[in-house]
């Protein structure tokens, strides 16, 4: 029986494009990064929940799903399943650690020192309320997977001194981002709905979207922690928020003198 003799490139990488040994032809291959990337992707406008004005928010894929075909095509992978299982508990890590960072007196060396229930009660309320283990898996996973991942912050309703209360994991899956605002250079607004298929979604909910670059100091302008950009301490109406989650790690830092989560409210590695 014959065999057929496989073509002898050379060149070939990350391009659309081969050339044969001896550079005589090109061979042209078939682009397909429109499964991943919007070349030309329009804005879908809707009006969310409880708000007048339509806000325009970035599709994914081309038929706004690519996020659902992505998790279809790891459910039926073994192989990519198990990769994708052993990831998550890789970034998951060895759940939290609460503890107090200090220098000691003597050898004025940085020590760390885990702190009790006991000792900060408030905190692991706040973590065990809101089954923080459970919500770091749900963000390990879209990390993984879409190498973004949405945590919700719901704040009081004390006007004069909000304090984190609850955190939500908001799938990646059911997640856009709104159409930069050529006025800030950012994002404003994260939408959330399980229509998006639909083209126009009837269930969006839309809520502020935290600078990707720094979530925490725009928090504090927020909550009037921190001067806003005309240099005020002003509290805002928003008891809603949410950040792009980045890597997440092992330890809740807690430094002397401040026991509001609302203050470290992610964790990172010790």
């Amino acid at each position: 029986m014959e065999s057929k003799q496989q073509p002898n490139l050379v060149m070939k990488g990350y391009e659309t494009y081969a050339v044969l040994k001896g550079g005589e032809k090109v061979i042209q291959f078939s682009d397909n990064s429109d499964i991943v990337t919007d070349k030309e992707a329009s804005a879908v406008e809707v009006v969310p929940k409880g708000k007048k004005d339509p806000i325009k928010f970035i599709p994914r894929g081309r038929n706004n799903d690519m996020m659902y075909d992505i998790m279809r095509k790891i459910g039926t992978n073994v192989t990519i399943g198990s990769n994708v299982e052993f990831k998550n508990k890789v970034v998951f890590g060895d759940s939290i650690l609460v503890y107090r960072k200090k220098r000691d007196g003597k050898t004025r060396k940085i020590i760390k020192e885990e702190v009790l229930p006991e000792e900060e009660p408030e905190i692991f309320e706040f973590l065990e309320n809101n089954n923080f283990n459970f919500i770091r898996v749900e963000l390990a996973n879209d990390l993984v997977i879409f190498y973004d991942a949405y945590l919700e912050y719901i704040l009081s309703n004390d006007p004069k001194s909000p304090k984190l209360v609850q955190i939500k994991a908001k799938e990646a899956t059911c997640s856009r981002i709104s159409e930069i605002d050529e006025r800030t250079g950012k994002s404003e607004w994260h939408g959330y709905s399980a229509e998006w298929k639909k083209g126009t979604p009837e269930d969006l909910v839309a809520t502020p979207l935290l600078d990707r670059q720094t979530p925490l100091l725009d928090l504090k302008k927020r909550m009037g922690l921190a001067p806003n950009d005309e240099g005020n301490l002003v509290i805002g109406k928003d008891r809603r928020f949410i950040i792009i989650a980045g890597p997440i790690g092992g330890a809740y830092l807690l430094q002397d003198g401040m026991t509001s989560p609302v203050l470290f409210p992610s964790s990172r590695n010790p």
